[in-house]
């Protein structure tokens, strides 16, 4: 169970922001960039919703599922807030909905963790490749620092990141609204310790998702230019091959949620028939449906304070240098900068001092002395060996490669047939045997 939750939960989304982060900021710039979304996202949470049937059966691992998903859902969202490359913050988005999608699994909400899973993945591959369409734009220019003022000069893509960025914050009757917040609703509706406390880590991560939306849409859309005037000649629209794809994924994005919310979701819905496994005593669709009014409206409260507070904060820009340069925060405003410090732990630290050992041993002398002796050398020999002995004890003619094709084949597949039923001692015999007596019976022809 555990290296289900570990594959699951730690290699494609959890705390790890390494692995998803370094390659949506290390590939291309078009198409290709919605790679990361697609196998990252679809990978861990798939096998953990699969895998539903072995997850309830510990209520512990399940705990451990929602506590590690949470995690990642805040603090993602929070490091975003604090991103200035465009790719890195729809990436640190992306971990920020895999936590959503995780704390469900672990309240045992499998099928609106698939349905997010489902809707998340026209809004951020639209996301993604407006990004991709911006980067292409502004010849390769990551940095929304360096942009600025580009609504009128790309306002088809600007809508396609409105879009995108609407649908991902939750809001109301778009795609990420039938999915996101009833995610916390079901949460919630558990009415224990941990479920209140995800609940209000997925709140407090919806705050920090719309307000490193709006801080990206601005900064890169609405602010005053802030790009060498060489690139007004270069910045265009993507073509219709780009254009295409992204208009179809902001229909998604708008309708897809609605279309499919009431046949993949509700109370006696069978959609998912005998592929997902919940346990009775997890069941809490009646009560999600009757929760308290305040919990089905504090995610959209908080999705428009988050909005609310990046204008605040950057009506006066002096003011929020002032805050943050000029303070104690400081450090805070370091240490989520660089991503909290993981990649220095798990390079400088982890990998330096601990992963190098495997290829200073396991690679240098297992694999490359001992795998290699074994595995390469014996086989070979082992073989030249049998083709001398075949060489002195046949004429070399064609029926005789053909029946020595057919006689190992054939005593491949005994081998494998009865292998489970008679030792391996007697069936070596038998093959001794048998060769033998085809030898004699061969030479006396």
């Amino acid at each position: 169970m555990l290296i289900f939750v570990y594959w699951g939960s730690w290699k494609i989304s959890s705390i790890r922001f390494t692995y998803l982060i370094t390659r949506c900021y290390g590939r291309t710039n078009t198409g290709i960039s919605i790679n990361p979304c697609g196998y990252n996202v679809t990978a861990g949470v798939f096998l953990v919703i699969r895998c539903s049937y072995l997850f309830e059966q510990n209520e512990n691992i399940l705990i451990i599922v929602g506590i590690v998903g949470g995690l990642t859902c805040f603090f993602s969202a929070i490091i975003g807030s604090f991103q200035f490359d465009i790719k890195k913050i729809v990436a640190y988005s992306t971990c920020s909905q895999l936590g959503y999608m995780f704390f469900s699994s672990g309240m045992s909400n499998y099928s609106l963790s698939l349905f997010h899973l489902f809707n998340h993945a026209f809004f951020k591959a639209l996301l993604f490749l407006s990004m991709g369409s911006i980067i292409h734009a502004m010849t390769d220019e990551q940095d929304f620092r360096k942009m600025g003022g580009l609504i009128k000069l790309l306002p088809f893509t600007y809508v396609m990141v409105l879009i995108g960025s609407l649908a991902l914050m939750g809001f109301p009757f778009l795609t990420g609204f039938y999915s996101k917040d009833f995610i916390l609703e079901f949460t919630f509706a558990r009415f224990t310790i941990q479920s209140v406390f995800l609940y209000f880590l997925g709140v407090f991560a919806a705050f920090f998702s719309a307000y490193h939306s709006t801080r990206l849409i601005y900064w890169v859309f609405l602010s005053k230019p802030n790009f060498p005037r060489v690139y007004l000649n270069q910045l265009h629209e993507p073509g219709i091959f780009m254009t295409l794809p992204l208009f179809l994924l902001s229909l998604c994005s708008i309708f897809v949620g609605y279309i499919f919310s009431d046949s993949m979701n509700g109370i006696g819905n069978n959609f998912y028939g005998n592929s997902i496994y919940q346990n009775l005593v997890n069941y809490n669709y009646y009560e999600a449906e009757f929760s308290l009014f305040f919990v089905k409206y504090i995610p959209l409260l908080m999705t428009i304070l988050g909005v609310i507070m990046f204008f605040v904060l950057n009506f006066d820009n002096k003011l929020y240098q002032n805050l943050i340069f000029k303070t104690k925060y400081i450090y805070i405003y370091k240490f989520f900068i660089k991503a909290l410090y993981f990649d220095v732990l798990y390079i400088d630290i982890l990998f330096n001092n601990i992963l190098i050992i495997s290829y200073l041993y396991v690679y240098k002398y297992v694999e490359k002395r001992m795998m290699e002796f074994f595995f390469i050398i014996l086989i070979f020999t082992f073989f030249k060996v049998l083709n001398n002995f075949y060489k002195k004890t046949t004429k070399e003619l064609i029926f005789d490669y053909f029946f020595m094709i057919i006689f190992f084949f054939v005593y491949l597949l005994l081998f494998l047939e009865l292998f489970y039923y008679i030792d391996f001692i007697y069936l070596i015999i038998l093959i001794i045997f048998f060769f033998f007596n085809f030898n004699k019976s061969f030479i006396k022809t």
